[in-house]
């Protein structure tokens, strides 16, 4: 890598840096609230809530006061329409990948739970997602674009986004740069394509609630979550993951390494691929 990159690079992170430091203030006001006044498992949903709205709020203060525009990424027209595709689908990768191990013998359902666990489930991937989404697209892809240039910035934040998710349950350093290569790059993919919040976070919360929520296949089993069914996995590690998870299995990595590549072309052709130094 360049001198010349190398520096580029630099200035990115330290943009990044500050973008975090500007969102610090809100939310730290909003865990002492969580902590001191909203305190008990039955109250998670509130604090973690509580969390996306500081987050949100100090996103909009930075881009209003460093970018001096308005934050077009929350804008709620075609909102509905962009955040319901990505959620149908997300739902629908994960039910294919499910249904490949099914054929393969590997995912066997053994009972059905009430809808109340699917439904209890939304909140927290709701939330979770949209944490996510706001860190690692339009915070750490979208301002180093603007240093690196689009293919950087992309595989940067998809390593990153990999990384944070390692300890989360048998995660392994192989399996969670898997995971940043097919969340990240699909998630990523999304957020360029419409440079909005709605298609990625509607993509990653339609993989999340449909693997979790609906057939309880959680691949971290940090969440140790029963979803709607009750279902066995065991099979091959090729094809459901092995004690990675689903997304460490072939069917998965397929179908995000295919369809983000599929939002990558789609973004290219609409001219959202940037080179160093465009304004993001």
């Amino acid at each position: 890598m360049s001198s010349a990159i190398l520096i580029k690079l630099r200035r990115g992170a330290l943009e990044t840096v500050c973008a975090l430091a500007c969102m610090a203030g809100p939310s730290i006001v909003a865990n002492l609230i969580g902590q001191t006044l909203l305190t008990g498992d039955d109250l998670m949903d509130v604090r973690n809530a509580l969390r996306v709205a500081a987050l949100m709020i100090g996103y909009a203060i930075w881009v209003r006061w460093r970018e001096r525009r308005a934050v077009t990424e929350f804008g709620l027209a075609g909102a509905l329409r962009e955040s319901g595709l990505g959620f149908a689908v997300g739902g629908l990768m994960v039910a294919t990948a499910i249904a490949a191990m099914a054929l393969g013998g590997a995912y066997q359902v053994l009972a059905v739970n009430p809808w109340t666990n699917a439904l209890k489930l939304v909140p927290l991937v709701f939330t979770l997602a949209l944490l996510e989404e706001m860190l690692f697209r339009l915070i750490m892809l979208r301002l180093l674009e603007r240093w690196l240039g689009t293919t950087w910035a992309l595989l940067i934040s998809s390593l990153l986004f990999g990384l944070a998710h390692l300890g989360m349950g048998p995660a392994s350093v192989a399996s969670t740069l898997l995971l940043g290569l097919e969340g990240g790059l699909l998630f990523g993919a999304a957020w360029l394509l419409t440079r909005r919040l709605w298609l990625c976070l509607g993509l990653h919360v339609g993989w999340n609630f449909l693997q979790i929520g609906i057939f309880s296949a959680d691949a971290t089993m940090a969440l140790k979550r029963t979803g709607l069914l009750q279902a066995e996995i065991a099979g091959p590690a090729w094809l459901t993951g092995g004690i990675h998870g689903m997304e460490a299995g072939v069917p998965a990595a397929v179908l995000c390494l295919g369809v983000a590549a599929g939002l990558i072309v789609l973004a290219k052709r609409h001219g959202q691929w940037r080179a160093r130094g465009a304004k993001a």
